[in-house]
């Protein structure tokens, strides 16, 4: 779909982050290829925060064609929701997803709202920018994870902001553990640090 200027500025009115209506972010191609990397086999995916191209969540359920996986594309504008109903369609249009796919908006909240989806794998690019949403964030994403699953981030630390939220998981930890978080790095993507 074409980007009108309304829409590029669209969370003026809605106060609801665009960004992901603007570009495919690093962060997105760098955790789709970490995903992949890793030949996860998750039965049930949730992408948060997807933006206008859902890559992550397509990207794995195009991989894993075969095996079925349901996919839950979410992001808080409509306008993205839309963009991805339509990369679906044309998708399956094209033979390229035999997965079960919803698009659908999911506000980030701090309140149970909906049933909780109860995804394996929980995945989100970019996304902790906005510190003021971190709560928000934390709690949308455990609440739709099932217990045992797992939820994948890639993050820059634009102003110390996926610092912030790091410390937010560690308080959230600091009586009882509820969450086991741990970092993965890869040699390909510290080799293209190192050489940038």
């Amino acid at each position: 779909s074409v980007s009108s200027l309304q829409d590029l500025v669209r969370h003026r009115s809605t106060k609801i982050d665009n960004t992901g209506n603007v570009c495919v972010w690093d962060c997105a191609l760098t955790l789709c290829w970490a995903v992949l990397q890793d030949n996860l086999s998750p039965n049930v995916v949730l992408e948060l925060g997807a933006g206008m191209a859902a890559l992550m969540g397509l990207s794995l359920a195009v991989h894993q064609n075969d095996r079925g996986v349901k996919l839950y594309i979410t992001d808080g504008q409509d306008s993205s929701v839309q963009n991805n109903k339509m990369h679906c369609h044309l998708m399956r249009a094209a033979a390229i997803l035999r997965a079960e796919t919803q698009c659908q908006v999911l506000m980030w909240n701090t309140e149970t709202v909906m049933e909780p989806i109860s995804a394996d794998l929980t995945l989100i690019a970019d996304c902790t920018h906005f510190t003021n949403y971190h709560a928000a964030l934390l709690w949308t994403a455990v609440s739709h994870t099932r217990v045992g699953g797992s939820i994948w981030m890639c993050q820059p630390d634009r102003g110390n902001s996926w610092r912030l939220y790091q410390q937010l998981i560690l308080r959230v930890n600091q009586n009882t553990p509820l969450l086991d978080v741990s970092e993965r790095t890869y040699h390909e993507i510290e080799t293209k640090h190192q050489d940038f």
